[in-house]
């Protein structure tokens, strides 16, 4: 492992000089101030600094993963949880002193600088050091060079909508887009949770050849995602004007709202693909979650060329909903060539079933005037009732849901 470690270490520097120097290519060649419009910020000092958190950055994943790839996911998430509450405290301290953008990014430059030193050391220290082998470079690219337009078509995938709307409409329109996308978004969340301890165990499962073990896991992977996903759908639907009143304005809401239960289902179907995607990189098939996202990317872009001039909002909209059931589908497709992974079809029709009950139940609530506390009410009260139900349908007990939080 320390071989590995010296090796993506030694890369990660390679690339990370790399960015940087683009990064300050770039600073002096475009003019920062204007595109800044701030008397206020150093446009030189800005460009050096984001490229030194850019390589720090990239250092600093590789340290933060390592106690991961070794299986011990505690340190990971203690670590992880630690960087953020130091550079939060950072920031706040900073601000709170008067002090400006410049001395924000100088405070995560300091902190990315110390943690890396401080980890490398205590890495050092546990496993020794070894100087990188060049032999086996070709192996890392190969695994790691189709994740290049993976990552770019991501980007793409996520942003291109409110480009094209700017472009096509106006700056308002596009706003109204970004914020009903940050409220669907909680839909993408969903798997977030696993991302620590899931992508270990299933590469660990692929390389022992545990298919069964794979397929056992990701059953109940789909079950649970069907179960706390639908319900989520349809409450985000039912609440999206209160949701995008907390984070915009009222014009906003009224005028956004139509748009999340469409955002959101495309992110709901989305979840499923997170998880599984993990098996084609424990395979070494890296590639084809890379032509699957750049497809997706590659849709998406035509379709809101298509759609936006015409239908503006709900061209976006469909746009994004198709190209998540495209990549989800792509990637469901490689998969199930490696290992067959059973829908929870009656999972899910009993999940749609709860989800109606709940939402007929607190559409006819009275309503509530304040907005955080209809917020609270309705997902307490909608909870109660939609689990419930599964139960009295016999999809799962309680100490199902016991066993579930608690592993």
């Amino acid at each position: 492992m320390k071989r590995v470690y010296t090796d993506i270490l030694f890369l990660t520097l390679l690339l990370g000089s790399i960015v940087s120097g683009v990064v300050l290519f770039f600073g002096s060649i475009v003019d920062v101030d204007v595109l800044l419009e701030s008397q206020d910020i150093d446009a030189s000092v800005l460009v050096l600094v984001s490229a030194g958190i850019v390589i720090s950055d990239m250092i600093m994943q590789v340290n933060l993963n390592f106690p991961r790839a070794l299986g011990d996911i505690r340190r990971y998430e203690i670590l992880r949880t630690t960087r953020m509450i130091v550079e939060a405290a950072a920031l706040f301290v900073v601000f709170v002193a008067g002090g400006g953008v410049i001395s924000g990014l100088l405070a995560l430059l300091a902190i990315s600088t110390l943690g890396n030193l401080g980890l490398f050391l205590l890495i050092v220290r546990s496993y020794g050091l070894v100087r990188p082998s060049l032999s086996r470079f070709p192996q890392y690219l190969r695994y790691g060079a189709p994740m290049i337009p993976q990552e770019l078509s991501k980007s793409i995938l996520s942003q291109v909508d409110r480009f094209l709307l700017l472009y096509f409409l106006s700056p308002t329109i596009a706003g109204i887009y970004s914020a009903a996308y940050g409220v669907s978004g909680i839909l993408k969340r969903f798997t977030s949770i696993l991302n620590s301890t899931l992508y270990p165990t299933v590469a660990g499962a692929w390389d022992s050849g545990k298919t069964a073990e794979l397929k056992s896991l990701y059953a109940g992977i789909f079950k649970y995602i069907t179960i706390l996903a639908v319900p989520a759908l349809f409450g985000i639907a039912l609440l999206s004007k209160p949701l995008l009143s907390l984070i915009s304005t009222p014009q906003i809401a009224n005028k956004g709202a139509f748009l999340i239960p469409i955002l959101s289902s495309g992110f709901l179907v989305r979840a499923y693909q997170d998880s599984i995607e993990y098996i084609l990189t424990a395979s070494e098939q890296t590639s084809k979650i890379g032509f699957a996202v750049v497809l997706a990317a590659a849709a998406n872009f035509t379709l809101n060329i298509l759609l936006i001039p015409r239908y503006g909002l709900l061209g976006a909209a469909a746009a994004t909903f198709v190209s998540e059931i495209l990549v989800t589908a792509v990637i469901y497709y490689f998969v199930g060539q490696e290992i067959h992974i059973p829908f929870p079809t009656q999972t899910l029709f009993a999940a749609l079933g709860s989800a109606v009950v709940m939402s007929l139940v607190l559409y006819f609530l009275p309503t509530i005037s304040n907005g955080i506390f209809e917020i609270i009410a309705y997902v307490i009260i909608g909870a109660v009732i939609y689990f419930a139900v599964m139960i009295t349908l016999g999809e799962f007990s309680p100490h199902e849901i016991y066993s579930f939080v608690n592993s």
